[in-house]
């Protein structure tokens, strides 16, 4: 639980999924409102993301840290696509596979769409072996 103050006397206490605001007025006048923390609201960018997912064969998510770019591609890209799969290259052991053998790497998620490579550019000679396969196959 995390608890934050301002000047006007009202106190935000942050729980796991709700953001829950206490105000005090006078005495024992305690208002409560629930709100969706901020990394679970809808976002703008799910239509066009899935759009362009449905229509070419490599999306790139770019954005400045801390926005939620991997958010998106872990927890909501796989409720909208069932066969999605995701992979982190902050992984010692799979960023090494990729780099090894680009190719093998991504005929083990053949079956993936869409398979999201987040910090992909840990793993440079996977990019050759995409430009390979979407050269070779040419589909979304």
């Amino acid at each position: 639980m995390m608890r934050q103050s301002d000047i006007f006397g009202i106190e935000v206490f942050t729980f796991q999924k709700w953001v829950s605001i206490y105000t005090t007025i006078a005495k024992i006048d305690i208002h409560i409102y629930n709100i969706p923390m901020p990394h679970k609201r809808s976002r703008h960018i799910m239509s066009l993301l899935q759009n362009r997912l449905k229509s070419q064969p490599v999306v790139a998510l770019q954005g400045a840290r801390q926005t939620g770019k991997s958010f998106i591609a872990r927890e909501l890209l796989p409720q909208k696509f069932t066969k999605a799969a995701y992979i982190t290259f902050d992984s010692n052991a799979l960023k090494h596979a990729a780099q090894s053998t680009p190719e093998s790497f991504l005929s083990e998620y053949d079956h993936a769409h869409p398979l999201v490579l987040d910090e992909a550019q840990k793993a440079p000679a996977i990019f050759d072996a995409i430009k390979k396969e979407v050269d070779e196959h040419k589909v979304p």
